[in-house]
């Protein structure tokens, strides 16, 4: 199981802004943590591993901060990045206390927290011919993460962490 904050049992996994990072130091274990990421992707059936595995990179990365968090509350832009199929009232996080449209797509035990405000996690993960938003969204996280730590951004480094779609 991930590190769950002793503070917040009502969740089973979250990850917050004031959690200890665990930042990849060189580019070698920024690689082997983003391919036990990538190994989740194909795992259609176990979501829950992916949205684990992926949110505790992004904390450990320092990458939970408001303007990420905005925009990955916003419909809109993860429908327009990651072509997420989303209800109409939420993205790949939802506040919690907001209406949550169907319920059913996020995950109540999962959570993220970023200036003391919860926003649930999305269980709406797919990756198959028509639709990649596993992909998309780890690529969008890793595009982050190679910014936040200062890594070469270059073709040879996109090639070894991004996946294709």
């Amino acid at each position: 199981m991930f590190n769950v904050r002793s503070s917040s049992k009502k969740f089973r996994f979250v990850v917050s802004d004031e959690d200890r990072q665990n930042l990849p130091q060189t580019f070698t274990e920024l690689r082997q943590r983003c391919n036990e990421i990538k190994n989740e992707i194909h795992a259609h059936d176990n979501n829950i591993d992916f949205a684990e595995k992926i949110f505790m990179f992004f904390k450990d990365c320092g990458l939970i901060t408001r303007a990420n968090i905005d925009f990955l509350n916003d419909n809109y832009k993860c429908r327009k990045n990651f072509y997420y199929p989303m209800n109409p009232v939420g993205g790949v996080l939802r506040r919690e206390g907001l209406s949550m449209g169907n319920p059913s797509k996020y995950y109540k035990k999962r959570a993220v927290i970023c200036e003391g405000v919860t926003f649930f996690v999305s269980n709406y993960w797919f990756d198959n011919y028509t639709n990649t938003n596993k992909a998309e969204f780890y690529n969008w996280v890793v595009n982050k993460a190679l910014v936040r730590l200062g890594f070469p951004q270059n073709l040879q480094a996109r090639e070894l962490l991004y996946i294709p779609y």
